[in-house]
């Protein structure tokens, strides 16, 4: 009997890299969070069980996956498992009563539904749930405009009867922002930040960001000037490409109303017989325009950059003049109905892999990610018995939208769950629901790629199933 062929994510191709690893690195398979050195938790958790639920001991592990062919590889090789501990309340702290913790928390990069709700919970948790240990002294402050607010020390102290107002609200009160890309930059906006964060006393620094600022927080807290500082990252993108999170926060909100855009402008395109290329958010992963247009049903086709990427310009120009084949017959189709229109979906990092890949439409100018949809609707313009072809951009109608219940549910568990740990002394970690489990992620593990569609696993086969469009290799 042949092998079974086996879709490969991210996640799993970093576990069979280190598996590789071992024993030469024996430490490769080890993803137990680390304490603070300066901090050892050596206070009893005033807070009872009761209240927060059964505490953890270390050892409570999840395991980091349930493939059955990585489980043999390391039973095979009498190798650890790879296992996450478990995020959860602690029976000791490194805080003790009346202290005086001084935490603050920070929103960065783009937008997403839920920031608010991450917010209030980890306000509420240290100055309600945890406040024995707040003292006279302590506060919750929140850095404001992102990496701009942390540079510059801008910044309000919150309480949470402020934040719980916030919880109905888009976008983010207190501000988002990217940081430096150029790494020289980078490194002395890290120097920068560190310096004001501990000169100004700050016990534990919440990162609430995607992969750039995720790495930002390991920088931060692996800086061999850091002394002191808890580092918690929790992991926010609208796009969910971050690595060992199930679904990020955000996205379920994200998909829901993007679904319904599209109906809107279904409504639209089939009633003034037009055809419309909506481009969702996505700069590497499809994920948003795929689900959308799946949840939806009322999609010709569907573009994500993953069907793209590391193909040959010839490679591209094929799979883009089998779409437009198929867009001509899927149009003669619906003349039958009276009702030829088109409804296309893209990710906006479809652009961007053309580009790389050099390709033209039609002899026209290289395709680029701000060129993309104008070019892609001249190139199917030919299309008989459609009228106009229109693009739409709704970006800022999802990502700066109120996170949906669940979302908010979803939020505040996360932000709760980081305080719990922070406060136990851990650090350098990423808060995060994977597989069933929430647990703790070491940071250093999230910046080694991103979480992608896979074009040949039953998820994105259902997607083009579900539109009709063409099975692309």
């Amino acid at each position: 009997m042949p092998a079974t062929k086996q879709v490969m994510t991210d996640e799993h191709r970093i576990l069979l890299e280190l598996i590789s690893e071992y024993p030469s690195n024996r430490k490769c398979l080890d993803f137990a969070v680390k304490q603070n050195t300066a901090r050892p938790p050596c206070f009893p958790n005033q807070v009872p069980e009761k209240v927060l639920g059964l505490f953890r001991d270390p050892d409570s592990m999840k395991l980091a996956t349930t493939d059955h062919e990585i489980v043999s590889q390391c039973h095979r090789g009498k190798l650890p498992l790879p296992m996450f501990m478990e995020a959860a309340p602690r029976r000791q702290l490194s805080f003790e009563v009346g202290e005086g913790v001084k935490a603050a928390v920070v929103t960065t990069g783009g937008l997403a539904p839920g920031l608010n709700a991450v917010v209030h919970s980890i306000v509420h948790r240290h100055t309600r749930t945890y406040h024995r240990l707040m003292g006279p002294n302590g506060l919750v402050c929140g850095y404001l405009n992102g990496m701009d607010g942390l540079k510059s020390g801008e910044r309000i102290e919150l309480d949470s009867d402020t934040t719980a107002k916030w919880l109905d609200s888009g976008g983010s009160e207190l501000g988002a922002g990217r940081g430096a890309k150029d790494p020289l930059a980078r490194a002395d906006e890290l120097d920068q930040v560190l310096t004001r964060l501990q000169n100004s006393l700050i016990d534990i620094l919440y990162v609430v960001g995607g992969d750039g600022s995720l790495s930002f927080a390991h920088q931060l807290a692996t800086h061999p000037n850091n002394k002191r500082l808890i580092v918690v990252g929790i992991p926010k993108t609208m796009d969910n490409d971050v690595l060992w999170v199930s679904q990020s926060f955000g996205f379920e909100s994200a998909v829901q109303q993007a679904a319904e855009i599209i109906n809107t402008i279904h409504c639209e395109a089939e009633s003034t017989r037009r055809s419309c290329l909506i481009e969702f958010f996505g700069a590497a992963s499809g994920f948003v325009a795929a689900n959308a247009a799946f949840a939806n049903g009322h999609v010709d086709l569907v573009l994500i950059p993953e069907v793209f990427r590391g193909k040959t310009q010839e490679q591209c120009l094929t799979i883009l003049k089998e779409y437009r084949e198929y867009l001509f017959r899927e149009v003669q189709r619906k003349v039958d109905s009276k009702k030829p229109h088109l409804v296309i979906v893209a990710a906006e990092g479809v652009g961007e892999e053309l580009q790389k890949a050099d390709v033209k439409l039609q002899g026209r100018t290289v395709i680029t990610k701000q060129n993309f949809r104008i070019e892609f609707l001249k190139f199917i313009e030919n299309i008989p018995n459609v009228g106009q072809h229109f693009e739409f951009q709704p970006r800022y109608l999802i990502r700066s939208m109120p996170a949906n219940a669940h979302d908010k549910v979803y939020c505040q568990r996360l932000g709760a769950l980081a305080v719990d740990n922070a406060l136990a002394g851990y650090t350098d970690f990423m808060i995060s629901q994977w597989q069933t489990d929430y647990v703790m992620v070491p940071l250093s593990l999230v910046n080694r790629g991103i979480k992608q569609v896979q074009p040949n696993d039953i998820f994105w086969r259902q997607v083009e199933d579900s539109t009709g469009q063409p099975h692309v290799e």
